[in-house]
């Protein structure tokens, strides 16, 4: 009796030592087979997000969708969110976390598109309410600009990485707001120009991006931000036919015979923002403004160039 009761005893512990092998070997196969992202950032000139990496402790947003055997050219319109819908993931400099982790579906495609920043209650971010995840399609990012931040908050989103089965999921980031920047021309030797306020009309502050489209689609409320002299804003890509900026200056003027300097308020300008063929803002792009102030008018000029990988700078005449 006693011997089969250790045989009995001795059945067991080598069943539970086989149910650990098992599970053991189940949890490295997991292991090997968690899906893990790495992103990377468009070249660009100096921004909200510097050089080609987002910033320690960036949240982003990631979509996915298994589209099964099918490729992702011919499933772009009828594919559902159904393996990531608005999954945050961070990153804190070296590493990439989410949660719950997922893992690669066996023999099957899946597609990724990521937007940042995630949304938080200030950063203007959100995902459109009418996108759900049975909507077919990519995804609508909508965004206002925050009043509080004042025009600082980098939209940015990635290209599909689309029909991947195994390997790390790599998201390149591109720019999908515009980048403007306001500076004053020196009208002569021994002058100087202030810009006292610059307030622009007829911009609107916000609106919503279509991400299989990569277009805008503008708000119809107007833009109430304070803009600055020599500071870059970043802005809803939207047409500026109808636009203009309304500029206050000081001309102080220094005469070194007299040694001394006269100061006089310029008479405040409205001025339409179109210059040339810059009739509106285009994603991806920076436009320079220079105010350009003599003794008996204000002009502005204009110039464009990309924001990322494009190095054009045509001058605007």
């Amino acid at each position: 009796m006693k011997t089969n009761l250790f045989i009995a005893a001795l059945s067991l512990v080598v069943l539970a030592g086989c149910s650990s092998e098992d599970e053991v070997g189940t949890l490295v196969a997991k292991n090997d087979n968690v899906i893990n992202f790495t992103t990377y950032v468009g070249k660009q000139t100096k921004a909200a997000v510097e050089g080609t990496a987002l910033p320690a402790k960036a949240e982003f947003g990631v979509f996915a969708y298994n589209t099964k055997e099918a490729l992702w050219n011919a499933s772009a319109t009828s594919a559902t969110p159904n393996f990531m819908y608005n999954q945050k993931v961070t990153f804190d400099g070296a590493n990439y976390t989410y949660s719950p982790v997922k893992y690669w579906p066996n023999a099957e495609k899946v597609s990724f598109i990521g937007y940042y920043p995630f949304p938080t209650e200030t950063n203007g971010v959100s995902v459109s309410s009418t996108f759900t995840n049975k909507s077919t399609g990519l995804p609508k990012i909508e965004f206002t600009i925050p009043s509080s931040e004042n025009g600082v908050t980098d939209l940015l989103v990635s290209t599909v990485a689309n029909d991947k089965s195994k390997e790390t999921v790599s998201l390149t980031f591109q720019h999908v707001l515009s980048k403007v920047k306001f500076s004053a021309q020196t009208i002569a030797e021994g002058s100087t120009v202030t810009i006292n306020t610059i307030t622009l009309t007829g911009i609107k502050n916000g609106g919503t991006y279509d991400c299989a489209a990569g277009t805008w689609t503008s708000s119809t409320t107007d833009l109430n931000n304070t803009i600055t002299a020599d500071q870059a804003y970043l802005m809803v890509p939207q047409s500026i036919e109808n636009a203009k900026v309304a500029i206050t200056y000081t001309v102080t003027t220094t005469d070194s015979n007299l040694n001394e300097s006269v100061t006089f308020n310029g008479e405040a300008k409205n001025i339409a923002l179109k210059y040339g063929s810059v009739t509106q803002w285009d994603k991806n792009k920076v436009y320079n403004y220079t105010i350009d102030v003599s003794l008996s008018d204000v002009k502005l000029s204009a110039t464009v160039e990309g924001w990322d990988t494009s190095e054009e700078k045509p001058e605007i005449k």
